[in-house]
């Protein structure tokens, strides 16, 4: 039986388990099947779907304000969303528009807020002489969740927010003496406050700098290997780990759950920047138990990271090369794909004229100009799609290269002396 001629019930259950992709797609069908994707219920359970505003960092729906908009109305609330933030932010901002949120906060001592992923949740670090504490805040209740004693020393740490679970898992590794740290993970439970320590190094290794978390797994920069932009990767549920080498000049490194997407330069001529994934599974033959990761260390031996599949970047048929620098490597899940990551890397545009000449001709005329010249910085955006089910190739894709322009975040905290205020700007 074709899809389209299935009764009108059924095809509206199984639009509202899609994406916000797919309801598009099979609107362009035929007139029959838009008609059907132009339900209100439809794009009232699409723009209210946790996924879709956590990917968005969208405030809490108001389920009321949603139920008087037309299904004309909340296609263009989505469409708004996922555009996302414009010069007109800050105008709309100033002019009160925007959702606040206040956690009454007295601390009077140094400390920093870190926005989780979602921006529902804030992690909280405050610095006293005889201990360093972590704290959890619920935004939108302003509840403590968690908390915890790091000790004397600055802890580093990387949160891993489960999908569709509301929990947390916290990294935590605590300096002893360098380049050695202590690391545990403790689960938090983020609708009753309630924790438990899922795994403890019970030893202090060469861990180096938590790169992130993800699953069964947390990724750290080993210190011995900085130069080379070494990495460790950790199973924690196992205990075993493996460190492979430099991923190249100018590298980026991001975990994702079974993957390590990565940015680097190859050496051989064209000499141009790749944007390369790793599948996790592709270590099954290096692990190695985390006892040893000292005598590792010591040795600075390690493997080569295995490349899954990789994709060279260029803009405007200009390769991306040895004189581009990639300033950030951002990896979010897509709010219009599910199950599917936008991979957004930042890159220093090479000149047009590369030769000292072109280079002192630029120079010349910016100071003519009484300008400094400024480097152009390009924004290369992927989609990436992990395998849908095992055999199956996982997807990388182009999406689109444009200018950086000023990004302004959908999410701002401001700090007061009595408070810590979280808003969302409108879509």
């Amino acid at each position: 039986m074709p899809f389209e001629a299935l009764d009108e019930d059924i095809l509206l259950t199984i639009l509202r388990l899609s994406d916000v992709y797919t309801v598009l797609m099979v609107s362009m069908t035929n007139k029959h099947l838009r008609r059907i994707t132009l339900s209100k219920q439809l794009w009232l359970s699409l723009v209210q779907e946790r996924a879709f505003r956590d990917a968005l960092e969208l405030p809490p729906p108001d389920r009321e304000d949603l139920e008087n908009r037309s299904t004309e109305q909340l296609v263009s609330l989505v469409k708004n969303a996922v555009i996302g933030p414009d010069s007109s932010w800050p105008d709309e901002c100033s002019s009160g528009t925007q959702t606040s949120y206040e956690i009454p906060f007295a601390e009077r001592e140094l400390y920093d807020i870190d926005l989780l992923p979602g921006a529902r949740y804030i992690l909280l670090q405050i610095f006293k002489r005889e201990d360093i504490k972590l704290y959890i805040f619920d935004v939108w209740t302003a509840r403590r969740l968690w908390q915890h004693s790091a000790g004397v020393r600055t802890p580093r740490w990387n949160i891993d927010l489960v999908p569709g679970d509301p929990k947390a898992r916290v990294l935590v590794a605590r300096p002893v003496a360098y380049p050695t740290q202590t690391v545990y993970i403790e689960e938090v439970d983020l609708q009753t406050g309630v924790s438990q320590e899922l795994f403890n190094s019970g030893f202090a290794g060469v861990f180096g700098e938590p790169d992130g978390i993800a699953g069964d797994f947390f990724l750290c920069t080993m210190p011995n290997l900085f130069v080379h932009g070494g990495r460790v990767l950790v199973n924690w549920r196992t205990s075993t780990f493996v460190a492979f080498g430099r991923v190249g000049l100018n590298s980026a490194v991001k975990l994702i759950p079974g993957y390590i997407v990565s940015t680097y330069l190859e050496h051989s001529p064209p000499h141009q920047q790749i944007l390369a994934v790793t599948a996790l599974e592709a270590f099954s033959n290096y692990w190695q138990p985390l006892i040893e990761i000292n005598r590792v260390q010591l040795d600075n031996s390690s493997v080569t990271l295995p490349i899954t599949m990789q994709m060279r970047m260029e803009y405007k048929n200009r390769p991306l090369g040895a004189r581009s620098v990639t300033g950030r490597l951002i990896v979010t899940p897509s709010a219009l794909h599910r199950g599917a990551y936008t991979v957004d890397v930042h890159c220093d545009l090479p000149p047009e004229d590369p030769t000292l000449w072109g280079k002192l001709g630029k120079l010349i005329e910016a100071r003519r100009n009484r300008k400094q010249p400024v480097a152009c910085r390009v924004v290369l955006s992927f989609r990436f799609t992990p395998t849908p089910s095992p055999g199956e190739p996982c997807g990388l894709q182009f999406v689109s290269a444009q200018p950086f322009q000023t990004f302004f975040p959908r999410a701002v905290i401001d700090r007061s002396n009595h408070s810590i205020t979280v808003s969302y700007r409108p879509c």
